[in-house]
């Protein structure tokens, strides 16, 4: 059995055979226990005969590739399954029907070039029929939170912007006329221009901020100054409810002083930019606001540590270049440090679903394939030890070696097919 998977995934790429085998082996595996198959929501079916499409099109170039004819045939494929079930073809919140004719649409567009293409008239086509069918169901049409109404409009705003070259584009007039509709709504319904958090009021303030600088040019720009408003308006709103300048987990003291350290670095060209010291900066004042809570420097689950030491890692790896960055060392710096978190807890070096063990490993391996050029990357020998490290973690839980939905133990002979082909 696995020298013929070997051959076959010997010339295959692990793309397509892998996936295929993986949904065959689920598929049968639901055939014996239902007589079905479908499987849950028609998902293995589906997926097994995408899978094979796909694979189809990379042999023989046939225009039945993954972006257009295989998504329609995946949307048929559950839209008649709702239909057999239910005997009505839209699905929940009408999106079979309305995924179908977009997937149409668009695939229709790209033969004949005629202007139906997705950025425009097909998100207005789904919006539109997303909004009939709310307001086939309430009476209105607003839908929830006013998005189908405020999506519609701003569809039909940005295809507009496309065709006479207007300066109502979608950065900034559509994003204004966004957030208005938005606050006039909350205001309906409330009485108050303040929205869930004061988010509301602080977007639409935004957006006119971030509009008035593209026209006049003023110091204004959404990098800097309209960030430091933003978080300004967030900070007062909080300390005007509990008179606390803090914000949950030290947030809003946090990003309204990060947003003017960023200020200052553009103007004076000070070596404390967003990639490092900022960083740092943040996550030492988390780290101090739990320590003054708890008494205690680690932070749930070490993240406050952790995240500090991998900051000022990347920090000196700037500075001076050394082989230390957060592709590598990084990574396993974190992971130890987890690992020795957990292991101080428990007195065991495993961790939930022997993850901590599992990506410290892993992320050692790859280290070491970086360093050698051994043949022993994430594609392969990684992904298959990760997935060995999971079921014989499992196989000492309950004596099983197959895991929940039968995964661990498909995964596992699906790697070691492809390691062999490879």
């Amino acid at each position: 059995m696995f020298l013929l998977l070997g051959s076959v995934v010997k010339q295959l790429l692990p793309d397509c055979t892998a996936q295929i085998l993986d949904q065959t082996a689920r598929l049968r595996y639901w055939t014996r226990l239902h007589g079905s198959d479908t499987g849950p929501d028609c998902t293995a079916q589906i997926l097994d005969q995408t899978a094979r499409l796909r694979y189809w099109t990379r042999l023989d170039g046939s225009d039945t590739g993954p972006d257009w004819t295989a998504q329609i045939l995946d949307q048929t494929g559950r839209l008649r399954y709702w239909t057999r079930l239910h005997g009505s073809d839209t699905g929940p919140d009408c999106t079979a029907q309305i995924l179908d004719q977009t997937g149409r649409l668009r695939y229709w567009t790209r033969l004949d070039g005629s202007d139906t293409g997705p950025d425009c008239t097909a998100q207005i086509l789904d919006q539109t029929a997303r909004l009939r069918y709310w307001t086939r169901l309430d009476g209105s049409d607003t839908g929830p939170d006013c998005t189908a109404q405020i999506l519609d409009q701003t569809a039909r705003l940005r295809y507009w912007t496309r065709l006479d070259g207007s300066d109502t584009g979608p950065d900034w007039t559509a994003q204004i006329l966004d957030q208005t509709a938005r606050l006039r709504y909350w205001t309906r319904l409330h009485g108050s221009d303040t929205g869930p958090d004061c988010t509301a009021q602080i977007l639409d303030q935004t957006a006119r901020l971030r509009y008035w600088t593209r026209l006049h040019g003023s110091d204004t720009g959404p990098d800097c100054t309209a960030q430091i408003l933003d978080q300004t308006a967030r900070l007062r709103y909080w300390t005007r409810l509990d008179g606390s300048d803090t914000g949950p987990d030290c947030t809003a003291q946090i990003l309204d002083q990060t947003g003017r350290l960023r200020y200052w670095t553009r103007l004076h060209g000070s070596d404390t930019g967003p990639d490092c010291t900022a960083q740092i900066l943040d996550q030492t004042a988390r780290l101090r606001y739990w320590t003054r809570l708890h008494g205690s420097d680690t932070g749930p689950d070490c993240t406050a540590q952790i995240l500090d030491q991998t900051a000022r890692l990347r920090y000196w790896t700037r500075l001076h270049g050394s082989d230390t960055g957060p592709d590598c060392t990084a990574q396993i710096l974190d992971q130890t440090a987890r690992l020795r978190y957990w292991t101080r807890l428990h007195g065991s070096d495993t961790g939930p679903d022997c993850t901590a063990q599992i990506l410290d490993q892993t992320a050692r391996l790859r280290y070491w394939t970086r360093l050698h050029g051994s043949d022993t990357g994430p594609d392969c020998t990684a992904q298959i030890l990760d997935q060995t490290g999971r079921l014989r973690y499992w196989t000492r839980l309950d004596g099983s070696d197959t895991g929940p939905d039968w995964t661990a133990q498909i995964l596992d002979q699906t790697l070691a097919a492809a390691a062999h082909g490879h």
